[in-house]
């Protein structure tokens, strides 16, 4: 009997050894198909800001970049919706895989656009970029966006300048020139920063946009909107508020009111059972 139970329990231990084997040849397959899925590829590239860069400057490496400064390296694994997508691109990565990147930044060459140009001129060149910032952020590709229209900022601080030091040579229409141009600008970046939700640097530039134009009602709801995200509902409400004037029955508007007020509610309950139990 003693010798029948000894060979269950070896049998029963080393189809527990099997088992185990077996989970570790199977995960130790799944890492090697994944890193398989991995294409490494290779290039120098140089980029012009605000030109277009081909196909093969794919999102991936917007993100990439976007933080580097001069010198420093980085390596990212870039999943398909951010490079061709889920079918691939033939000779360079199948459908379903993923790129590695590895990216380093040599240096940038930072063009002053607007410089030496008059208002109509930087008017034009801002124009120019913010088209192009406007198809890569139809097309959905919103780091790419952004980087233009940043781009684009080079004129438009230009236009300020000549407006601060040179207004007496400026023509009546020439500030409207301007202005518009820092407008469509500052509210392209915001609707950068809300699409990613960095919602404080939409604060900022919708804080600008009103700066222009204080009653642009899309600057101020997109303000509001991003307040709300950063927890700031009193500015949130109070933005709305001046809006409901201009269009008492604006459905965005009131929708986004009601959900501040919500929001409210919810921290009002809070912060009133917080101080129950401090003197409970």
């Amino acid at each position: 009997m003693r010798g029948r139970m000894e060979t269950l329990r070896t049998a029963g231990t080393e189809r527990m050894m099997a088992r185990k084997k077996g989970r570790k040849e199977k995960l130790a397959m799944l890492i090697r198909q994944q890193k398989e899925k991995v294409v490494l590829e290779k290039k120098e590239v140089e980029i012009e800001v605000g030109a277009d860069n081909g196909e093969d400057f794919t999102e991936g490496v917007e993100v990439a970049i976007e933080h580097l400064v001069d010198g420093q390296s980085a390596t990212s694994i870039v999943q398909p919706q951010y490079h061709y997508g889920l079918e691939g691109k033939e000779g360079i990565v199948g459908a379903g895989e993923a790129l590695q990147y590895h990216v380093t930044l040599l240096s940038t060459e930072h063009m002053q656009r607007g410089q030496g140009l008059d208002v109509v001129q930087c008017k034009e060149v801002a124009d120019s970029l913010r088209l192009k910032g406007n198809a890569a952020f139809t097309a959905g590709r919103t780091h790419k966006a952004l980087r233009i229209y940043n781009a684009a900022l080079d004129p438009v601080r230009f236009l300020s300048t000549l407006m601060q030091h040179d207004e007496r040579e400026l023509k009546p229409h020439d500030k409207e020139v301007a202005e518009a141009a820092r407008l469509s600008i500052f509210l392209n970046l915001a609707a950068c920063h809300d699409r990613l939700q960095n919602w404080t640097a939409s604060v900022e530039n919708c804080r600008k946009a009103l700066e222009v134009s204080p009653s642009n009602r899309k600057a101020r709801f997109r303000r509001a909107r991003a307040y709300m995200h950063i927890g700031r509902l009193i500015d949130a409400d109070a933005d709305l508020q001046a809006l409901l004037p201009g269009d008492p029955e604006d459905k965005q508007v009131l929708a986004l009111m009601a959900e501040v007020k919500r929001k409210q509610k919810i921290e009002d309950k809070q912060q009133q059972g917080a101080f129950q139990k401090m003197f409970s």
